[in-house]
């Protein structure tokens, strides 16, 4: 991440963790898309964490998300 990406990508995560764990779950990427005006269901989010989730712990560390974003 460099300059401006890494701060957007920052400001991001913080808006996507609303359970303020310092991770983003299946629920808070679905909920944050569909208020964007995205059609993608919680299974279809699931699918996409999975392929972005580099340690398998089920949720979107922010470097992890830096990575789908960058996609």
């Amino acid at each position: 991440m460099s300059g401006n990406f890494d701060e957007c990508v920052r400001n991001i995560f913080k808006e996507l963790d609303t359970d303020k764990s310092g991770k983003v779950n299946a629920k808070e990427l679905t909920a944050m898309l569909k208020a964007m005006g995205s059609k993608l269901d919680l299974a279809a989010v699931e699918r996409l964490l999975k392929k972005f989730d580099l340690n398998k712990d089920g949720e979107l560390s922010i470097e992890e998300l830096d990575k789908l974003l960058e996609f």
